[in-house]
């Protein structure tokens, strides 16, 4: 994400028997399910990020 200037982006990795391989990185994956579940705030944390260039 940093040598393409990616503020965001969400990666989709597969495990393998070698460890973990590189499918795709998304402009905006599906995390909502998890922010539900655990509670963090990431939409939150995404806008400030976007909006503001960091996260308070």
């Amino acid at each position: 994400m940093r040598s393409m200037s990616l503020e965001f982006g969400a990666i989709d990795l597969a495990l393998n028997g070698d460890g973990y391989s590189f499918l795709e990185i998304n402009p905006n994956g599906e995390w909502g399910w998890l922010q539900k579940t655990v509670g963090l705030p990431i939409a939150e944390t995404l806008v400030d990020l976007l909006t503001e260039g960091r996260v308070k």
